[in-house]
């Protein structure tokens, strides 16, 4: 049996394979051409058939390619372990010098060749950004590429890209934006002010005008990129809703699923559309909505983003926001960007301990290398009776670990900056409030009577757990929950907040909590009881524009700002290492997101010893969760999600009790 070439990246078996198909299935994104009726291998998987195959005959062509990939890899390897100091440091028009982690990651990025990636996994506060500009700049300055598309969360567009292109490059940079109005001058010289979708066409063009870096956010991509759009039509009369819901009811399958089901609305607004207009105009129509139906029609919005051709090098920053390769928006996103020249996601989460967002990641980089997302699944993943997946399997991991190793750089703060000043996490203890003492015998009595009596729901017991929490930083974040709207502002920690603040004196600190309720208290107490006046306080989450979130940074940073509060949605790519303290009002489940928290200070370029403070309630379910998951953090760190849930699923009923 011969394996010969189909392109630079896919060989196919030519011959019977009929009774090879069970040990080709095997073979690492091996997939069956119907149309040629032949199986098909990535050249990175050709050494896998080989050993599954050992009769198997490489082509002349095929060992060329093999072996010209086995030198890349092994250099890419080689790499992580050679010595920083002899790494290239600087880059022409890059005004200043890289450190020498950061060479020894553009050196490693420097391996890929036309059309491939690989994923840059530093800690956060390392300088992906910087590693990524220079190596763009590098590749732009020999002529490999022309343009730099920079995808990232909406916040990093202004505070750390927009800053980092100018601060260290002399390359325009543009800002897909489109929220503010901005004049644009056409070729003739005529001048019109535009605003939104309008704008940010003008604004991706501007790469033909001179601009190397076109920064967007992922929303943004996904708005822009050719969509379906429904617009009303008109209003449905009421014999019209009456006929919609009839033909919904009659086609409901034997399972006696309700009228408005979805599957039952979709065959009724095929049929209902088709009395409505004329069968020429049927696919473009649809019944919209469920309450108050109506007809709409469908409108194609094209895609106004650049085509990403070999001439562009993508960077995906925060990259392990394209973790569900399921999803439409990830779809799309991937779709626009296998023809890119050079591909550099970047992530400062652990990825090799979240394997599904690594699948979509390396799939990005190099396609087949992983296999088909359902055989690396089956392959790398544990699940339990139901099929869900529980955790890696321990056993495969260095395999998991060797595949990936020519397209991941991984770099720890500690590895990368021995001489990194020290940061000190520790344990705040506060004691509750009279009312708060009442409030939680109360609950936790409800809680663990539920536990004894109903069915154990990880989820239910979650959402539980959460009231106890808020109760613990204000009792006013359940005033929904209890219908009592006269629960006091006051507690443990927040009585304890104004001393630890004055204890720190003029120092610049980060004021964390993962409530947004909370983060308003707080930041309403802080000017009301005086503590600090209102310039004084940087106030960041999720619903804010990246302008001011940039504004605000820079105020820490340079300015008078000496607090930044902020949420779990608020703080994504922040550079605040002019702090020297992490105040953290409640803790997460998930040591990771603590650690990213603590980055936003305790980061490359700070320069005083960084102390991060967690306040907890003393003989509460927050110092019993923190004795529990002391003891599990060993299977924390082969966890594959990082959401709360996924981290308490492995947490039996019994440890939920002794929690609360």
């Amino acid at each position: 049996m011969i394996l010969d070439l189909v392109d630079a990246k896919h060989a196919f078996f030519n011959g019977n394979t009929f009774s090879y198909k069970a040990l080709i299935k095997v073979v690492p994104g091996a997939a069956w051409n119907s149309s040629d009726r032949r199986w098909e291998v990535p050249i990175e998987s050709v050494m896998d058939a080989k050993r599954i195959l050992p009769s198997l005959q490489l082509s002349e062509d095929i060992q060329r390619l093999v072996k010209a990939l086995d030198v890349r890899n092994k250099k890419a390897i080689e790499l992580k372990s050679a010595d920083e100091s002899k790494a290239v440091a600087t880059v022409k028009g890059l005004k200043g010098t890289l450190r020498p982690y950061q060479a020894v990651g553009k050196a490693f990025l420097d391996v890929l060749q036309q059309g491939e990636g690989a994923i840059l996994g530093y800690d956060m506060g390392l300088g992906k950004s910087l590693t990524g500009l220079a190596t763009f700049l590098d590749w732009k300055n020999r002529g490999i590429v022309d343009y730099c598309l920079v995808i990232c969360p909406a916040p990093l567009k202004y505070s750390t890209w927009e800053k980092e292109v100018q601060k260290w490059t002399d390359l325009e940079v543009v800002i897909v934006d489109g929220d503010k109005p901005e004049v644009v001058e056409w070729d003739d010289g005529t001048k019109e002010k535009l605003k939104g979708r309008s704008l940010r066409e003008v604004q991706y063009l501007q790469y033909q005008y001179g601009a190397a870096i076109i920064v967007m956010n992922y929303e943004l991509f996904l708005h822009d990129s050719e969509v379906d759009r429904w617009d009303k039509v008109r209003d449905l009369n009421q014999d019209e809703i009456d006929m919609y819901f009839r033909l919904a009811s009659e086609n409901n399958d034997a399972n006696g699923r309700k009228a408005d089901s979805a599957k039952g609305l979709a065959v009724a607004s095929k049929a209902l559309v088709k009395m409505l207009v004329s069968s020429a105009e049927a696919k473009e129509h649809k019944i919209y909505g469920k309450k108050t139906p109506c007809l709409a029609k469908r409108r194609v919005l094209h895609n106004i983003i650049p085509r990403i051709n070999d001439r562009w090098c993508v960077i995906l920053d925060e990259a392990h926001r394209c973790k569900n390769n399921k999803s439409s928006a990830v779809k799309r996103i991937f779709k626009a960007l296998p023809n890119a020249g050079r591909k550099i996601p970047m992530s400062g989460t652990p990825l090799e301990n979240n394997i599904q967002e690594l699948w979509s990641l390396v799939d990005l980089c190099r396609p087949g290398l992983l296999g088909t997302h359902f055989k690396f699944i089956d392959r790398y993943c544990e699940k339990d009776f139901f099929g869900t997946i529980v955790g890696p399997k321990v056993g495969m991991m260095q395999e998991l670990k060797d595949r990936i190793a020519p397209i991941m750089l991984r770099k720890t703060k500690e590895e990368a900056l021995p001489d990194l000043p020290e940061l000190t996490v520790q344990d705040y203890w506060v004691t509750m409030t009279p009312e708060q003492t009442k409030l939680y015998a109360m609950i936790k009595e409800g809680i663990l009577q539920n536990l004894e009596t109903q069915e154990f729901s990880y989820l239910e017991t979650l959402a539980q757990l959460t009231r106890l929490q808020q109760l613990l930083d204000s009792p006013r974040l359940l005033k929904e929950v209890l219908g009592d709207d006269t629960l006091p502002i006051e507690s443990g920690k927040l009585n304890e907040l104004a001393h630890l603040i004055e204890d720190i004196g003029p120092k610049k600190f980060v004021l964390f909590s993962q409530y947004r309720e909370m983060t308003d208290i707080l930041y309403n107490w802080l000017i009301d009881s005086k503590i600090l006046q209102k310039d004084q306080i940087g106030y960041i989450h999720g619903g804010m524009q990246a302008r001011k979130t940039a504004q605000i940074q820079d105020g820490f940073q340079e300015g008078d700002i000496q607090c930044v509060l902020m949420t779990t949605a608020g703080n994504y790519g922040l550079q605040l290492d002019a702090g020297s303290y992490v105040i953290c009002y409640d803790e997460l489940w998930n040591p990771q997101k603590m650690a990213q928290i603590y980055s936003r200070v305790h980061r490359s370029g700070v320069k005083n010893a960084v102390i991060a403070i967690n306040m907890v309630t003393r003989g509460t379910y927050e110092e019993n969760k923190l004795k529990i998951l002391e003891g599990k953090r060993e299977l924390f760190s082969a966890m594959i999600d990082n959401d709360d849930t996924a981290f308490a699923s492995i947490l039996s009923k019994d440890d939920f009790i002794n929690m609360i």
